[in-house]
């Protein structure tokens, strides 16, 4: 919106000082593609994130194995509730702002992102959580990685507002 590109073109002194202290910062607009299972944040206060890529090659099968696969395999493990798959809208995320300018961050490569709400820290570090997530991309083609520029961090979250 016309507010939103205001801010970002605008940015406060506060804004100013506290983005040189963010780790691998990227702010891109996506859309929902998927979701599978059911929580609550105040069951699951942890925010698995992931953002990637994934090769031109295979990205149509790699979008329904993620959808169909990894989404129901996640949930079924028992400390994982809703996980939800985005696609970036590339035409907003790569608007060029003064913000961007501060944190030398252009649009993030990461055209992809998880979002996954478990009940523990940890849980993206399990044998099970690493199989289903290495399993979208078991075949490795002679160009490379199917799946690639992966960034992970876990988030708790501390304060939650209800919806109105």
């Amino acid at each position: 919106s016309d507010g939103y590109l205001e801010r970002l073109d605008n940015p406060t002194p506060w804004t100013r000082e506290s983005l040189g202290h963010f780790r691998r910062p990227s702010r891109n607009v996506y859309t929902l593609i998927a979701t599978h299972g059911d929580t609550s944040l105040r069951e699951s206060p942890y925010l698995v994130s992931i953002r990637f890529d994934l090769a031109p090659v295979a990205e149509g099968a790699l979008r329904t194995s993620i959808r169909d696969e990894l989404l129901p395999g996640w949930t079924a493990l028992p400390q994982v509730g809703r996980v939800k798959f985005y696609g970036i809208d590339a035409a907003v995320s790569g608007i060029e702002t003064t913000e961007r300018g501060i944190y030398e961050g252009g649009p993030g490569s990461q055209r992809y992102l998880l979002l996954a709400e478990c009940a523990l820290p940890d849980v993206a570090e399990s044998e099970q959580w690493r199989a289903r997530w290495s399993g979208v991309a078991k075949d490795v083609n002679e160009s490379g990685a199917l799946v690639a520029h992966v960034i992970r961090d876990t988030f708790r979250i501390d304060y939650l507002l209800p919806a109105a």
